[in-house]
């Protein structure tokens, strides 16, 4: 009975704090809808002012001139206003549903039967968040607003001082703006007075200004600071779903229903009128930011253009670098630029779309999806493809750092094939992640995902398979070594993995694969980043050791340069 008691009183307590908001925001309004009234008055005075009074003499003229422009700007700064209010009113009403909605997810997820529908409300939550990005750059923006409006307020306090003192201003004005043969007109009482009216309407305009200016400055800061409190509880609840999402069904297990549904998700990449709306923003985009994309689009024709010349260079690099007496580190060096020349290319040109659909102001649904898509076949080719170039004839693996000539051949030959199936497939998975109908993207994500899985599958069969060039090198070199001896078991255990994915994958687990394959890509990254590192650490000091040898050679006996040459062998050894 308590419990219902306190239960009813918090609801009452909620209501009455929603009616007093309400009447607030009508206050509000009512409000600034009456400064919106003054400022247009204040406007309109000051042009009616300044057609009805006739004759004017140039100093008058520029005196309500000058009167209609502040009263224009007066006029902005009340509509900037409204948006600034409407702005700071939505951020904190977000930030109230932003803690019901993190209080309903914690609901959620403390529910014994966590299936599909309530993974997909999480999941829904997830992308609705703020990202931090987003806000760095408003912050950004507000900061130079900052800065001008306070500019702003500092040149309208030297016009207010110098209005103190209306009298001595209109004297020193009219005789300052007459010339000698319009002396006699400074006892005009009209001019005076149609002078002073004006200088008395621009205080007022000022001190309107001034007034305004303080109340926007006062928004601004109060926005920065809802908006930052908004973006720490989005953070918090993005890493609270996060650590659920992970280990709980995100997505329903696969079945025969699934088919109509991923026909419908590929037929939307089918769409023709998608398709056509997707060039309509590619238009915007061109006259939004033309500068953007005459300067990207001529670095993607150099990079292009220059792929051959990257080519021939390898080839003249890689020939040097087979004689002794001109190796140097530098050559290796740059063998690498090139190698990253070379394969930054096609990345860029899908890098530089995604980036130019992504900074549309409105995009629609389908090109935020091939924004995305674009976004991540950059992000997937452009370390695959690099070490695909280092794999390359007389490339830095061949020419440089003397890798077996088999493992690199059959390296680069199952790269070259394997880079489209991950592209393509990678494509598809990024792009619906955008989708707001979970069970057709989901449909059509999963499918990429578990060919993605397949095809990786493949790919290490043929790489890491037992009688393959890469284990028999393996196993002529370092017979005895523990990689070779259990090369069985580690062949098990990696080909499990993409094979665990498209379990996980298959079960609902989508979120779950997603990660996985975000963490397995990284750590293979960053183990093949090391191996290359080392390779040309251990080159370096191979360099350097000959050169010890040769300075040797010159000073002491041959024969204990015949002893100290007996240690010096391929990279490895050195």
């Amino acid at each position: 009975c308590i419990r219902d008691r306190l239960t009813v009183e918090r609801d009452l307590s909620s209501r009455q704090v929603k009616h007093q908001e309400t009447i607030t925001a009508g206050w509000r309004a009512a409000l600034q809808n009456r400064r919106e009234s003054e400022a247009e008055k204040a406007r309109v005075d000051a042009e009616q002012a300044q057609t009805k009074a006739p004759a004017l003499q140039p100093v008058l003229q520029q005196e309500f001139d000058l009167n209609v422009a502040l009263g224009e700007e007066l006029e902005a700064l009340t509509k900037e206003e409204l948006i600034l209010v409407n702005e700071l009113s939505y951020l904190q009403s977000r930030l109230q549903d932003l803690e019901d909605e993190q209080q309903l997810a914690r609901e959620r997820v403390e529910l014994i039967s966590l299936g599909g529908e309530a993974g997909y409300f999480l999941r829904e939550l997830r992308k609705s968040l703020p990202a931090v990005e987003e806000f760095k750059k408003k912050s950004y923006q507000r900061k130079i607003k900052i800065s001008e409006y306070r500019e702003k307020q500092l040149e309208l306090d030297r016009r207010r001082r110098k209005l103190t003192d209306l009298d001595e201003l209109v004297e020193k004005t009219l005789f300052t703006g007459l010339d000698s043969g319009q002396k006699e007109m400074q006892e005009s009482t009209l001019l005076q007075g149609d002078l002073r009216n004006a200088l008395a309407a621009r205080r007022d305009l000022v001190e309107k200004l001034q007034a305004g200016y303080s109340r926007a400055l006062k928004y601004l800061s109060n926005i920065e600071v809802s908006d930052k409190e908004l973006t720490e509880k989005a953070r918090q609840l993005e890493s609270f779903l996060d650590r659920h999402l992970l280990w709980m069904r995100s997505s329903k297990a696969i079945s025969w229903e699934d088919l109509p549904r991923l026909q419908v998700a590929a037929s939307w990449f089918s769409d023709a009128d998608f398709w056509w709306l997707l060039r309509q923003d590619l238009k915007l985009s061109a006259q939004l930011h033309i500068k953007t994309w005459i300067a990207g689009l001529l670095l993607a024709l150099v990079l292009l253009a220059g792929k051959n010349y990257a080519r021939k260079d390898l080839y003249r690099t890689a020939d040097r670098a087979s004689r002794q007496d001109m190796d140097t580190i530098g050559l290796t060096l740059r063998a690498l630029l090139v190698t990253a020349w070379m394969a930054a290319a096609w990345p860029f040109v899908f890098g530089l779309f995604a980036y130019q659909l992504a900074r549309l102001p409105m995009p629609n649904i389908f090109t935020q999806a091939i924004s995305s898509g674009l976004m991540g076949v950059a992000v997937i080719v452009l370390p695959v493809s690099f070490f695909y170039h280092v794999f390359a004839v007389e490339g830095l693996a061949q020419a440089h750092l003397q890798w077996p000539l088999p493992v690199v051949r059959t390296l680069r030959k199952n790269l070259r094939w394997f880079i489209p199936f991950m592209a393509t497939f990678g494509f598809f998975i990024a792009s619906v992640k955008v989708a707001k109908q979970f069970e057709y993207s989901d449909a059509l994500a999963i499918a990429a995902l578990i060919l993605l899985s397949i095809s990786a599958i493949v790919f290490l069969f043929r790489i890491l398979r037992p009688g393959g060039e890469v284990v028999a090198t393996m196993t002529t070199r370092r017979p005895q070594s523990w990689m070779v001896r259990l090369r069985y078991a580690w062949f098990v255990i990696i080909l499990s993995v993409p094979l665990y994915q498209i379990v996980l994958a298959a079960s609902g687990y989508f979120y779950s694969t997603l990660e996985l394959r975000h963490l397995i890509r990284t750590t293979v990254l960053l183990v093949a980043a090391l191996v290359l590192l080392r390779a040309i650490g251990m080159r370096w000091l191979a360099i350097v050791q000959r050169k010890l040898i040769v300075e040797r050679a010159v000073h002491e006996p041959p024969a204990a340069v015949e002893g100290g040459a007996a240690g010096l062998g391929s990279p490895d050894t050195a």
